[in-house]
């Protein structure tokens, strides 16, 4: 507001400059100064005559109205002058308030600046501060977890130990029972081959009763004297033909029922000696009965049959290669 003030002021200066010029223009007129002073004199203006002196006081007067004027707006001009002089130092006023106001603002935006440049400090200090902190705090979190995985490792090592010997507990608890399992079954087996032997050395001891000639078809199965030689030799695949036919024989010779059982029960015990030395049994005795239908690919008729039916009677049983299904001897048969 100051400002416009000061402006306006300036402007009416240069208006009052101008006036005042005109004024003293026309006050050093030397017409204008001869015309005044011939009509100072009120008498002798009314005793002039003519039509110059008239026009001349027309031009008086309009120039002493103008005057006038001047002078009016003259003091008006100064009276706007001395306000506006007044409102200029009014404003430099203000404008010393201001820039005292502003030379205040500008130490205190210094002050203001060399806080924050303080606090700046400070805060970067503070940065670094917490960052170590951080830092600091990031390498104990990472222990922390290390120690969290080296306990959770612990664990579970702890949990695979337990298991393995947990496992091996009972592995160990499997293996006793297998042991025992084992001992009882070798147990049974020493009692089966005692009975065994037992029963060999009996059925040997017995085919002494047998016909001589029936002993001599036992000699590509038995080759030398002997109990040992008896019962390795009876316990080989290929033994197993040689009895069977001895018994075949000895029932067509017609030996005695004696005789046949003893051969039959050695052929019985020839078979049960070579299964047991196979990881499972490979021969097996037919079990054909009376009253089966015949089958000429599996049975073998006697004399005095009939050509078909039904049989009645099984002589002799045959037996079979149970891994390869193979008929090693068909069964005599008698329809």
């Amino acid at each position: 507001m100051g400002f416009d003030l000061f402006e306006k002021s300036e402007k009416n200066d240069k208006d009052a400059v101008f006036r005042r010029r005109l004024i003293e223009a026309l006050t050093n007129d030397e017409e204008v100064r001869r015309l005044i002073c011939s009509m100072q004199a009120p008498g002798v203006a009314g005793e002039e005559k003519g039509e110059g002196k008239k026009e001349k006081r027309e031009k008086y007067n309009r120039l002493l109205e103008t005057a006038q004027a001047l002078e009016a707006e003259r003091d008006e001009l100064q009276k706007k002058l001395d306000a506006a002089n007044k409102s200029i130092a009014e404003a430099k006023d203000v404008i010393a308030e201001m820039e005292n106001l502003f030379d205040a603002n500008v130490k205190e935006l210094e002050a203001c600046q060399s806080s924050l440049a303080g606090m700046t400090q400070r805060a970067e200090t503070a940065e670094q501060q917490l960052a170590a902190a951080q830092r600091k705090l990031d390498a104990t979190e990472q222990e922390r977890r290390d120690a969290i995985a080296a306990r959770d490792k612990a664990l579970r090592e702890r949990d695979d130990a337990a298991r393995a010997r947990a496992e091996a507990e009972r592995s160990c608890e499997a293996a006793q029972q297998a042991r025992a399992a084992a001992e009882e079954e070798n147990r049974s087996l020493v009692r089966e081959l005692e009975q065994r032997f037992a029963q060999g050395k009996e059925l040997y001891e017995q085919l002494d009763h047998v016909d001589a000639y029936i002993r001599s078809l036992l000699d590509g199965a038995i080759p030398r004297k002997g109990f040992e030689a008896f019962i390795v030799g009876i316990a080989q695949d290929r033994s197993l033909p040689f009895v069977w036919e001895a018994v075949r024989e000895a029932m067509r010779k017609g030996c005695g029922t004696e005789e046949l059982t003893t051969l039959w029960e050695i052929f019985q015990y020839a078979v049960a000696l070579v299964n047991q030395g196979k990881s499972q049994d490979i021969y097996a005795i037919d079990d054909v009965q009376a009253g089966d239908v015949f089958d000429v690919d599996e049975h073998t008729l006697v004399d005095g049959s009939r050509a078909q039916g039904s049989i009645t009677e099984v002589v002799l049983p045959g037996y079979r290669n149970t891994y390869s299904g193979e008929v090693v001897k068909k069964s005599l048969v008698r329809i």
